[in-house]
């Protein structure tokens, strides 16, 4: 996972090996790939719960700014807003305060990975939702083909 540019919000990504394969797959079904947005924002939404349980707290703000992209090639998540726009220190972690900040601004944070902490306690779960969705999918396209 990369690191945002910058850090008005976060972006947690999950990659699925062979996605180029699936998509042709599921082309050659005559599946409207569009429907992979609804598939891919039912596994953010599923991981989000569990980022909301495990994430910091202390106004919740940053645990309420998280939501999914909606995307037909990718789950992911984004976390942090121009209201909230610590998202990316408090998750990656920020080694030093830059020079000549005023004192207020505190020292180094320790990271708190908590989304991605999130997709990898559920990774299980949601891989079954995934490939439950998509044979949804491919059966709906197999009855409209017969």
């Amino acid at each position: 996972m990369a690191r945002p540019a910058n850090n008005d919000f976060v972006s947690v990504s999950v990659k699925l090996e062979n996605a180029g394969e699936v998509r042709r797959a599921l082309r050659s079904l005559d599946v409207d790939l569009s429907d992979m947005v609804e598939v891919n924002v039912k596994v953010a939404d599923f991981v989000i719960a569990r980022a909301r349980s495990i994430g910091p707290k202390r106004s919740g703000a940053l645990v309420g700014s998280l939501r999914p992209s909606k995307s037909k090639n990718r789950v992911r998540i984004l976390v942090g807003s121009a209201r909230v726009p610590y998202a990316g220190p408090i998750h990656w972690g920020w080694p030093n305060r830059p020079k000549n900040a005023p004192p207020l601004w505190g020292g180094p944070i320790a990271a708190n990975p908590f989304v991605s902490r999130a997709a990898q306690e559920t990774e299980p779960a949601w891989q079954a939702i995934y490939a439950h969705e998509i044979q949804k999918l491919c059966d709906a396209a197999q009855r409209r083909a017969s």
